[in-house]
């Protein structure tokens, strides 16, 4: 799928902030203050990475990250 570069893109931004992935049908992405963002592992509604990062900016994350 196109997104799953992008979707990669912002994981490895929220692990660098520290943020805990579990991997499965699902990934699980745990904040540092203990709450949650889930996201399918093969998400395929074609919003499906719009809706991931307004998930992740709701949870206090800015995307993209500023230089």
């Amino acid at each position: 799928m196109a997104h799953d570069k992008d979707f990669r893109k912002v994981i490895r931004h929220l692990k660098g902030l520290g943020w805990q992935a579990e991997y499965g049908k699902h990934i699980k992405l745990t904040c540092p203050d203990g709450s949650t963002v889930t996201v399918a592992a093969t998400p395929s509604d074609h919003r499906a990475l719009a809706n991931f990062v307004s998930q992740v900016r709701r949870a206090g994350v800015t995307w993209p990250p500023q230089r």
